[in-house]
């Protein structure tokens, strides 16, 4: 009888804990595949600060995070682009729209040893990656087509601060 007792109140108490539980706050972060990483870990650490909320980030694309964003489905997009203007006026449309820059890509230009080209202007590396020079020999190289490491439409909203 005492162990039944002592099963009842266990059992009490914590059905009790359960119900006096404060559903957390979701916050839904979608968007840019680069900014994953680093949005999680900036999601973990403000959790830890605010153990009531739960931030949930996953990927898919800017374009899907501001789309998200401007249907209402995501609280936060994660861009790696600018907005562009048809996507702004969507979002200001349907509330106020902050932009907050966290980070800027950073390029490391490698050229191999054989290529006689040894220095590049900023506007030339500008050039290059908006795919205006295709040629080496555009910037007194062999005639060579210039091979990106990766597929050019990466860079196409490319700055050159």
């Amino acid at each position: 009888m005492k162990k039944l007792l002592l099963l009842v109140l266990a059992l009490a108490v914590v059905l009790t804990a359960v119900g006096c539980q404060r559903e957390k706050t979701v916050i839904d972060v979608n968007g840019s595949d680069t900014m994953v990483n680093m949005g999680a870990a900036l999601a973990e650490e403000f959790m830890k600060a605010n153990r009531n909320i739960e931030v949930v980030v996953s990927g898919g694309g800017s374009g899907t995070g501001i789309a998200a964003l401007i249907d209402g489905k995501a609280d936060i997009a994660q861009s790696s682009r600018d907005i562009r203007e048809s996507e702004r006026a969507k979002a200001q449309a349907r509330g106020t729209l902050h932009e907050i820059i966290v980070a800027w890509d950073g390029l490391a230009i490698a050229v191999h040893p054989s290529n006689p080209v040894k220095e590049l202007t900023l506007a030339q590396l500008g050039a290059i990656y908006k795919g205006e020079i295709t040629n080496w020999n555009q910037v007194g190289g062999n005639n060579t087509p210039y091979r990106p490491a990766f597929p050019r439409h990466y860079l196409r909203h490319a700055r050159v601060l």
